[in-house]
Parts: C-alpha cells; structure tokens; sequence
C-alpha cells in the first residue's frame, strides 16, 4: 500500500517537484512443525493433531515496514541539452516480531537509505543526432530477517541464520548511448555501452558438515559484482 503527494513550480523554463511518499508493507511466515502418529495417512493431518506441535521446530514471524520518501525532481533545458535529475531519502521504520522455538524476538529499528539517485543528460546536436548519458545510483540497507541471529530450524538439514554485522549494498550504473542518421540516404546508427556494479553486496554463503550432513547458510556481504556490456547496430 503506497501513496504519494507532490508540488512543482516552473522556474523560468525550468522545473522543480518536490514530492513525498509513503509505503507500508507487511510480511509473515507462520511454519509450524507437528510430530504425528505413525499410522497417520499421507496428505491428511488426524483429528486432535494440533497436540504433537513441536515448538523447537516452529517459526512464526511478522515485519511491518513504514517508508517515508523525501526527494526532489528537476528538468533543466537547455538549446541542446536537457538534464533530469532526481534525488530522494528514505527514512524507514520496521518492526519484527518473532516466535522461534522458546526465543521470542521483539525489535524495532530505524535507519535512512539514498532511495534515488538518477540523472538522465541529453545532448541533441543536428535533427537526427543526439547522445544520451543515464546514471543510477541507489543504497540497500540489509532486511531484518537477514540481521536476526538467532537460527532458524524450521529444516534441520537446512539451517539458516542471519549476519547482524552486514553492512548495506550500495549499487550504481552508467549508460551511454548515440542515435544518428541520414533519414535521406535512409542510413541509422545506433550504439551504446553500459556498466554497472555493486559494493558490499548481499548473498549468501552456504556450508556443509559432511559429519551430520546438515547445511548452514548466512547472508555476507561481497564485493567484485559487475558488469559491462555494449550494442552496435547499423541500418542501411
């Protein structure tokens, strides 16, 4: 569920909006664990099974987030440029409530993240020439599920646990395109380059104990995700 207000006022030829914005948004799990009879039939649960509920087995959690975005949005033009630029904050509050096993987890915390960070340049020189240049710019703070330490058992073959001492992802991309031509000669050219990549980035590491046969996976930070790419097309 989001919403959002803004205001813009021309400046001359130019523009400025400054908008907010709010978002909430809630996410649960509920897996419960139940330890049943023997002679209990496959894909159907007996009567009165809700007694053999294994509490160490079974999670229950709940995340509300509330967003609050500030940002500004400005158009400069030129004779043959025009910028876009838009940059916005994001404070943020989230709650999480959680029953795994006998621990019970309660927490709230706050934190502010650089939700938008774009600025689109486009130089147009002659009627069917004109040049491109998109930056991006963004942060990502780590959910809550991956700052919880406590493990989750829910699987004993597949144990997951969280990192509290993640640092947030901050990710960013470059593009650069070209569009000419000579509508008479009916001739098009079209190239672009492109790169982009991620600082602190979140996945997760997994191992293996090859005495119990169980995997235990965390979230970690990692550096060394990028990529670069390009295009080259010509009509004639």
């Amino acid at each position: 569920m989001a919403g959002e207000v803004s205001y813009t006022e021309p400046i001359g030829k130019q523009m400025l909006q400054v908008y907010y914005r709010h978002e909430y948004q809630r996410q649960s799990n509920n897996a419960v664990t139940y330890n049943l009879d023997e002679d209990a039939l496959w894909g159907s649960l007996p009567s009165g099974y809700e007694a053999g509920r294994v509490d160490s087995l079974s999670d229950y959690t709940r995340n509300d987030l509330h967003s609050n975005e500030f940002g500004l949005r400005t158009t400069l033009n030129w004779r043959k440029v025009r910028l876009n630029i838009r940059f916005g904050l994001s404070p943020q509050k989230s709650t999480t409530k959680s029953n795994r096993g006998k621990v019970k987890i309660d927490t709230t915390y706050y934190r502010v993240e650089h939700s938008a960070r774009n600025c689109i340049l486009i130089m147009i020189w002659a009627i069917n020439h004109n040049m491109s240049v998109y930056y991006s710019g963004y942060t990502r703070q780590p959910s809550i599920y991956d700052l919880l330490s406590v493990p989750d058992y829910t699987n004993p073959l597949n144990i997951t646990m969280g990192n509290p001492g993640l640092k947030p992802a901050f990710g960013q991309s470059i593009s650069v395109n070209y569009r000419g031509g000579n509508m008479e000669k009916q001739e098009m050219l079209y190239c672009g380059l492109r790169y982009n990549n991620t600082i602190n980035d979140i996945s997760r590491k997994r191992t293996y104990d090859e005495k119990s046969g169980v995997y235990t996976s965390r979230p970690e930070n990692i550096n060394g995700n990028w990529g670069i790419g390009g295009e080259y097309i010509l009509y004639e």
